[in-house]
């Protein structure tokens, strides 16, 4: 089999197994996806000035807010554009698999793989993470090339691709721009190539970014009043505070109202109060933030090792490979492709180390695919010097090591995640039913995000948020007209004795295989003035 029959047919199977898994998981929404539904449901309605916010990239609701303006349900809108973030992280890791001096065998392994994790990623949450990872897999083409070419060109289109990029999640500028900085400035100059040609290209590529990314900047710099960039920076650090400090955002710790116009108040978690805070304020906050990158340095490389299992492996080949290599201390590795996967896979980890991560957050790392795929061929071909006989197993087992940590995503740790989407359609169909309108409050979190916050979406309802510890006063006081509680938080029993509440009947629910269940209780916020409880 070809190349180009090779892309053909991966690209077909993918296409086929997002659309199985696709309808799977149709109901599967996370907290995030309410955010960028709804922002695309104002730009569907030319609603702008609540489309714009600082913390959610726009490109994502760009591409929802058509399909809903065609009135596609939202659960439907938002399968397709995963499937089609899916497609094109494909075609973006074709695109620099192929321009990679590996063996026909290789590309196609590395081809097949980028085609099959993306079928569980598609899935995994709805989030601008899938076409972050496409999107940058193109920046990473083209920025190799303008490296070993040295063509301003090549540049331009990179930092083009990367201004894109940016549009889709923020956190795509810094990485795209110091892997830049990095690749072509510590890029080794051969005698006959004049230093300039780094610069121009590097120059290039600014200007491709700037060009990208001006008007966005400009649309924020409007809406706040002051230049903006983005606002998710600011509060991702903020939320990786020293101890005393806020450590979740107060959308889900509090009760209040959302701003004028809007559903919740997490369509722009900036206009929420976040506790700042800056290392040098004091010796404190610098060994806190110390910590905190040390912390995070360890969490990475275990992200890491779920995407590939022989991440492990290859750390210790490349200090093998130093070990050997000590006297060329100039460059990380010979081949060009090895260093610059290296800048890649580093700049990302200096994005991400200074501020609050999860190790459940593997999304973040999606770009870093291809780059270690990279990682991943290097180390095979130099066991296979070494052992050349055992070079087919190499050949076979390496794409194994990205497949399996996608299987067992797909099969075991994502179907419980269906839960939320799938009670909240039921909960707003039963309210819808029941006539019950109004404001609603509590997360009743389960698996897959919070069914109080996914109702509310469906019901177009402002939801107040929660505030965990709350008691059954502080609850009729938040002003919801319904609140939403798991049945096996104590809490429901709270709302159950108070006077304030009346709990609405629901029949039982689904979730997943089990037996039906009253998973989720809804309670009406009364007054004396009010009819007796349902």
């Amino acid at each position: 089999m070809n190349l180009r029959t090779t892309i053909a047919t991966a690209a077909i199977a993918q296409i086929a197994g997002c659309m199985v898994v696709g309808w799977w998981f149709r109901h599967a929404l996370n907290n995030d996806a309410v955010a960028y539904l709804q922002l695309a449901e104002y730009y569907a309605n030319g609603d702008f000035s609540l489309a714009v916010s600082g913390y959610w990239g726009p490109l994502l609701s760009w591409l929802l807010a058509p399909l809903l303006a065609l009135e596609c349900p939202p659960w439907v809108a938002a399968r397709l554009v995963m499937g089609l973030s899916a497609t094109f992280f494909l075609a973006g890791c074709t695109r620099f698999f192929l321009i990679l001096p590996w063996q026909d065998t290789w590309k196609k392994a590395a081809i097949w793989v980028a085609a099959v994790v993306s079928i569980p990623w598609s899935v995994a949450n709805v989030t601008p993470d899938l076409l972050l990872a496409g999107l940058l897999a193109f920046v990473w083409a083209s920025l190799f090339r303008a490296g070993t070419s040295l063509s301003p060109s090549h540049g331009f289109a990179a930092g083009a691709l990367a201004g894109l990029a940016t549009l889709a999640k923020a956190v795509a500028l810094p990485v795209a721009c110091l892997t830049a900085s990095c690749w072509l400035l510590f890029r080794p100059s051969t005698s006959d190539e004049p230093s300039k040609k780094k610069w121009a290209v590097l120059g290039a590529f600014l200007v491709g970014l700037s060009l990208t990314i001006s008007p966005w900047t400009a649309v924020l710099s409007h809406h706040y009043g002051q230049f903006t960039l983005t606002r998710s920076a600011t509060i991702n650090h903020a939320l990786a505070g020293p101890k005393g400090m806020e450590h979740y955002h107060p959308t889900f710790t509090s009760f209040h109202t959302p701003p004028p116009g809007r559903l919740t108040s997490w369509e722009d978690p900036s206009e929420m109060s976040y506790t700042t805070w800056k290392p040098w304020d004091s010796p404190r906050h610098l060994w806190h933030q110390i910590k905190v990158m040390l912390l995070n340095a360890a969490k990475i490389q275990l992200m890491l090792t779920t995407l590939f299992l022989d991440w492990p492996v290859v750390l210790g080949w490349c200090w093998w490979q130093h070990r050997l290599r000590r006297q060329e201390r100039r460059s990380f590795s010979n081949p060009p492709h090895v260093r610059f996967a290296a800048w890649g896979l580093l700049s990302m980890m200096i994005v991400y180390a200074p501020i609050y991560l999860r190790i459940s957050d593997q999304r973040y790392f999606y770009p870093a695919l291809p780059l270690l795929m990279v990682f991943g061929v290097w180390m095979a071909e130099g066991f296979a010097e070494l052992l050349p006989q055992a070079r087919p197993w190499f050949q076979k087992l390496l794409p194994w090591s990205f497949v399996l940590p996608g299987c067992v995503l797909l099969f075991w740790w994502l179907p419980p995640k269906r839960t939320a989407g799938q009670l909240s359609l039921r909960l707003a169909e039963e309210l819808r039913a029941k006539n019950l309108r109004g404001a609603i409050a509590g997360s009743a979190l389960q698996p897959g995000g919070r069914v109080g916050l996914l109702t509310a979406y469906y019901l177009k309802a402002p939801w107040l948020g929660d505030q965990p510890g709350a008691d059954a006063e502080q609850c009729w006081k938040s002003g919801a007209d319904l609140f939403l509680v798991n049945s096996n938080d104590p809490l429901a029993e709270m709302l159950a004795r108070h006077p304030g509440f009346a709990e609405i009947n629901i029949p039982p629910q689904y979730a997943q295989s089990t037996s039906p269940a009253v998973l989720i209780r809804v309670f009406r916020r009364i007054t004396p003035a009010d009819a007796s409880p349902h």
